[in-house]
């Protein structure tokens, strides 16, 4: 297996999936169905299942609004141009999936890549028809009901569910977690000379093609957050303010004095000399600020979790960055910047895919592999937060 998180000391472009060629443990491919082909299943998901040498085969997409052409102009259908399309469950059900036997059925992976307001009914066509293997978007769903329903069917039918929140997989929180407790002096508290901690994760243009604020972006802030060991999620009360565009989350844990903000934001503006950097993106703030008890007034860690890829998804054209202040051994500090790449999906798709290969209670317990049910405190906080958020701006 290749190295999943690299350190770069100049920016530029760096080819991220070039260097594996095959299944490194030999494992058959799983049949892949992917449900919906918009922006998110079109740009995020499909590149990943165009790659070869690893174990799944898309076979088939569910999507009424797609077309071969549009396919064909995509990544995937041009690796894949004749993938078969259907226009929803019941044409796949009786093509593709009623034909099969009760072995290869055993195999088939559905992946839900649709709004969430959309995942709930559709995650239970595919799980009442017999799909043991699921693989569901973040936010997975908009209200707390139909998160507990599909936890209890995933359970009920015993299908391996893993929610697709691509910080879970990685390694980069787990480095920024024994930072954190370095940098704090890590005693028997948690983090006792932690001060404020300050994530934001906006969109310039995101509203056009976003759900609400706090379903688009805070599902990646909160997982960072259960990674870093910093807050309780099943215990911690929000503080949630805002507006149609934004969302504002306070949270006053007893160990961090300053407590810890988050804002996710869908018509968030970048400064000029950012613009005139990147003139043809639309720019991503995806920045955390921790800083510490022995100086308040600067952030003793700083990072750009934002990486730009190219439309293949195989080059990165924009790193992210990690800052800390380091000693220079005078008694002062500077700060030493680091660059970052990590091809998150893709290593996250090796991993669910590997979790696969086990029985259905292994899958649950298997701690490397977010599964419905281990997800379950941080979609039960967005619901919360999303449920204040639409209270506040009725």
């Amino acid at each position: 297996m290749r190295d999943t998180v690299r350190l770069f000391p100049d920016l530029g472009g760096f080819n991220v999936g070039a260097t594996v060629q095959g299944d490194a443990d030999g494992r058959a491919a799983y049949p892949v169905t992917l449900v919906g082909y918009g922006r998110y299943g079109s740009l995020h998901i499909g590149p990943k299942y165009a790659k070869d040498g690893y174990p799944w085969d898309m076979q088939a997409i569910v999507d009424p609004a797609l077309n071969r052409a549009r396919l064909q102009s995509s990544v995937l259908g041009h690796k894949r141009p004749d993938i078969p399309i259907f226009g929803g469950f019941e044409a796949w059900y009786e093509r593709c999936f009623q034909p099969l036997d009760d072995d290869q059925r055993q195999r088939q992976v559905v992946e839900i890549a649709l709004r969430p307001d959309l995942d709930y009914a559709q995650s239970m066509l595919y799980i009442e028809a017999g799909v043991k293997q699921l693989i569901l978007p973040k936010p997975v769903v908009m209200v707390r009901k139909e998160l507990d329903l599909l936890t209890e069917a995933v359970a009920e039918y015993e299908v391996k569910t893993a929610v697709s929140s691509q910080w879970h997989y990685s390694d980069f929180p787990k480095l920024i977690r024994r930072e954190i407790g370095r940098m704090a002096k890590q005693g028997s508290d948690p983090y006792p000379t932690l001060h404020k901690v300050e994530i934001e994760f906006s969109k310039e243009n995101g509203a056009a093609i976003s759900t609400t604020p706090p379903l688009s972006e805070l599902p990646h802030v909160l997982q960072l957050l259960e990674s870093f060991n910093l807050l309780d999620l099943d215990s911690e009360a929000p503080e949630v303010s805002g507006d149609a565009m934004m969302v504002d989350v306070s949270y006053w844990p007893g160990h961090i004095s300053g407590g810890v903000h988050l804002r996710a934001g869908l018509d968030w503006q970048p400064a000029p000399e950012i613009k005139r950097r990147y003139p043809n993106w639309d720019v991503q703030e995806r920045s955390l600020k921790v800083t510490f008890a022995d100086d308040t007034t600067r952030p003793g860690l700083e990072i750009d979790f934002w990486i730009k890829f190219a439309r293949s998804g195989d080059l990165a054209i924009r790193p992210g960055r990690i800052m800390v202040r380091a000693s220079d051994g005078s008694g002062r500090s500077r700060p030493l910047t680091m660059q970052f790449v990590e091809d998150q999906l893709l290593n996250m798709n090796e991993q669910i895919f590997a979790s696969f290969e086990q029985d259905f209670q292994a899958f649950q317990d298997d701690l490397r592999v977010l599964s419905l049910e281990r997800y379950g405190p941080i979609g039960r906080q967005l619901m919360l937060i999303e449920e204040e958020w639409r209270t506040g701006n009725s």
